[in-house]
């Protein structure tokens, strides 16, 4: 089971193996909607994101996406898409575009409400994650050419190139300054504004990670990570602060998981995750 939270760690998208996506109210712990986006079960569904004013929600499969209103449950279209696989997706505030990372190296930039698309040509291989800001003006995109990209969504232009020593599999804007991009073997916090390298995280092992969120009441970077790793990082030292081990549906490697979505409940406030095995889990802020 795939699952994703919405940034205010208020609700979560939770996918089911046979294609049920589930909609779920977290502060009041009630399931909202049930979505069928497809049932064909070769073609499983396995992204998904909650836009940041928690208004819209995109799921996709590796070649269709859907997009759905999460004020009414209603869904506002479906669409295929032939020429690649689908890696990554987002969708911005006013669901006016939405961003869809490609197998073949390439990002569209797909309007719904017009039927209309851009493409983005700056990667040379598969483009792995991408992230947006809350509008959609702006666009980090990184890749198996070693490179991430901080580019302008409407008219293409890169504002800034960074480039590592191996495949980049994950990025994610935190602010409108700070960048956070990472391999397997190395994380680094890069900086909007200057191009240049800001903080290199020390003390992790070689892992994938597959999230990240910003806590910047205290300047915490917070990361998830393959074999239920959660990292919390000072941004300004780059030093490791704390660490946590999610939990398992067993001691079998394979039932592991991984943390898929993090986010801050500000109520209290907690650190928010959940895990590729469909847990939700609440981590006490140091």
């Amino acid at each position: 089971m795939n699952s994703y939270l919405s940034e205010d760690g208020q609700y979560s998208v939770s996918i089911n193996h046979d294609n049920t996506v589930y909609f779920w109210n977290l502060k009041k712990q009630t399931l909202t909607y049930v979505w069928q986006q497809s049932s064909q079960l070769n073609d499983p569904i396995y992204l998904a994101h909650i836009a940041s004013n928690n208004h819209y929600v995109v799921t996709a499969a590796s070649s269709a996406f859907a997009l759905w209103d999460a004020h009414s449950g209603k869904n506002l279209g479906y669409w295929q898409v032939k020429d690649a696989k689908i890696r990554d997706i987002k969708v911005n505030n006013s669901a006016t575009s939405i961003f869809i990372a490609q197998s073949d190296g390439k990002v569209i930039v797909f309007n719904p409400q017009q039927q209309s698309r851009l493409e983005f040509y700056g990667h040379s291989h598969s483009v792995n994650s991408l992230d947006i800001d809350d509008n959609g003006d702006w666009v980090l995109s990184v890749a198996d050419d070693y490179s991430a990209l901080y580019w302008q969504a409407q008219s293409g232009e890169v504002r800034y190139r960074y480039t590592m020593p191996s495949r980049i599999h994950f990025g994610k804007i935190l602010n409108d300054e700070l960048a956070f991009i990472s391999t397997t073997t190395d994380l680094q916090i890069v900086d909007l504004t200057s191009g240049t390298v800001k903080t290199q995280l020390t003390g992790l092992d070689k892992t994938y990670t597959s999230a990240a969120y910003f806590y910047a009441e205290k300047s915490y970077l917070i990361t998830g990570h393959s074999q239920q790793q959660l990292m919390l990082w000072n941004v300004q030292s780059g030093k490791l602060i704390k660490s946590w081990t999610a939990q398992a549906k067993s001691s079998r490697a394979f039932d592991g998981g991984m943390i898929q979505s993090i986010a801050i409940d500000s109520l209290h406030p907690y650190i928010v995750s959940q895990s590729s095995i469909g847990l939700t889990e609440y981590w006490k802020i140091p």
